[in-house]
């Protein structure tokens, strides 16, 4: 004859079981949008660091040129971000000011980000620079 109290240590019970998975799928339903709305908020870095890339290639070229670019082009920069996920686009430039501009890229994981934080600007003049909207810097 089998001993019952035997076999029941050698394994879980199917109810042992669903408790665990539904615990489990209850932390994974918790955790997955923290952790995607992490790695939106640590993208945009991206953008921030292609903003400044592009404001250190303007002060050279103002340097050698008594102007700031009209485009990126004429800078050599490139008008995506290192990996694609923001479009750089200069939207004004004189003698003594330029605004860039960086959007998240159509179909990118960037649009999920926060409408406002989409369209990130760097705007430099004589009196300093501006960074908006201030919450995405």
């Amino acid at each position: 004859m089998r001993d019952v109290a035997r076999d029941r240590e050698r394994g879980f019970t199917l109810l042992e079981l669903i408790v665990v998975i539904a615990v489990v799928g209850i932390l994974a339903a918790i955790a997955y949008p923290s952790f995607v709305s992490f790695i939106v908020r640590s993208d945009r870095s991206e953008a921030r660091a292609a903003l400044m890339a592009v404001q250190l290639a303007q002060e050279r070229f103002r340097m050698s040129a008594g102007s700031y670019a009209p485009d990126l082009g004429t800078l050599g920069v490139n008008a995506a971000s290192e990996r694609g996920l923001y479009q750089l686009q200069v939207t004004e430039a004189g003698r003594g000011e330029f605004t860039v501009r960086a959007t998240a890229t159509a179909g990118g994981r960037q649009e999920r980000d926060v409408v406002a934080c989409q369209t990130i600007q760097l705007r430099v003049s004589q009196g300093g620079e501006a960074r908006t909207p201030p919450e995405c810097w």
